[in-house]
Order: structure tokens, then sequence, then C-alpha cells
């Protein structure tokens, strides 16, 4: 199980940004479309803590490659995230 300070909240953050932009796309479009609120991807932009599963939907939806940063989703969330 990783801990959160193994994750490099920050850099994935600006990455996560970036990718929005180029893509032209506003914090509202992607928090619908991978289900969570727009603070959280706010949250998310900024450098703070949310759920690994939350961080793992964003990059795969806008294609940042999350495991430069060390997001992994725990066994649990994965399974999760295969019923969707």
């Amino acid at each position: 199980m990783y801990r959160q300070w193994d994750y490099d909240y920050k850099g994935f953050g600006e990455e996560l940004r970036l990718a929005r932009l180029i893509r032209h796309l506003i914090q509202d479009e992607v928090a619908d479309a991978i289900g969570v609120s727009r603070s959280t991807i706010w949250k998310m932009e900024h450098g703070g803590y949310c759920s690994p599963l939350t961080m793992f939907k964003a990059s795969d939806f806008l294609g940042v490659d999350y495991m430069k940063y060390n997001i992994r989703p725990s066994a649990e969330e994965q399974m999760t995230r295969e019923e969707i």
C-alpha cells in the first residue's frame, strides 16, 4: 500500500492542467466526464490530495502518464474501476 506522501501531487497537477488546457476543456467538462466535482479537479491541479482512483480516472481521461508520479490505485480501487 502506498502512503500519501509517496505521490508527486504538484507535478501531477501541473501536467493534468496542461493536458486539459491543450484540449481546450474547462474544469466542469473534465469533472462531468470522470464523475467528480469541479472543486476536486481544481484541488488536483493545485497539488491537493484526492483518492488515487480519482487521479487515475482523470489521468486516463486526459491521457496523462500517471505511473511516473507513483499513482497506483489499490487492488480494491482497481476492481471498482473495472466494474464501471
